[in-house]
């Protein structure tokens, strides 16, 4: 597909950048940090070729996983550089897109801060990304929230918040099977 398309037209663009973030993921996953690097600093470069009404919401993305490349290096100053730009990109989304980005941007912020030993600042973003998570209502993002609460509460040796954060994940997750059984039971009723 990529080399049917037109030089610099919008659809060709889009492909190159679509095949650079693809492949950036690929090197990252076998452990090929700075060619990963590399590839996804073309795609954030070439996304702003692309005429802006023709663009999609993979902007933010690709600068998150930018950030997660740095965090592997420990290079957490440009994660976070990287983590704060993509919120100031996802802030710009509608709500679907934009909950999901903010609440992954806030956790690795978090994880950040608690890296540094901030376990304050952690849990700060951690609590923003939960209250997002409340709001969206999707109940595995939920549980992950109160689970990455409770490690956090946990290196702070606070006992009790750590067991109040793991009761509402028990809670989160029944309430989760309970809808699935029930949509399970209703279809097989069908």
């Amino acid at each position: 597909e990529i080399a049917s398309c037109l030089v610099g037209s919008e659809m060709c663009i889009r492909d190159r950048v679509n095949a650079q973030f693809d492949l950036g993921d690929i090197l990252f996953s076998k452990g090929l940090k700075l060619e990963a690097l590399e590839y996804y600093n073309s795609a954030n470069i070439n996304y702003y070729l692309i005429p802006i009404k023709q663009r999609k919401s993979d902007a933010p993305w690709i600068l998150v996983n930018i950030g997660n490349v740095y965090y592997s290096m420990k290079d957490f100053d440009k994660a976070t550089a990287m983590y704060e730009e993509a919120i100031i990109r996802f802030r710009t989304l509608p709500n679907k897109r934009r909950d999901l980005g903010l609440s992954t941007c806030n956790d690795n912020l978090a994880l950040i801060e608690s890296s540094n030993g901030n376990f304050e600042n952690a849990i700060e973003y951690a609590e923003k990304s939960l209250e997002i998570r409340l709001r969206s209502g999707s109940k595995g993002d939920i549980i992950y929230s109160y689970a990455l609460l409770i490690g956090l509460h946990l290196q702070q040796d606070n006992i009790d918040l750590s067991f109040e954060y793991m009761h509402k994940s028990i809670e989160a997750y029944e309430s989760d099977i309970s809808t699935i059984c029930l949509l399970y039971t209703s279809d097989a009723a069908d």
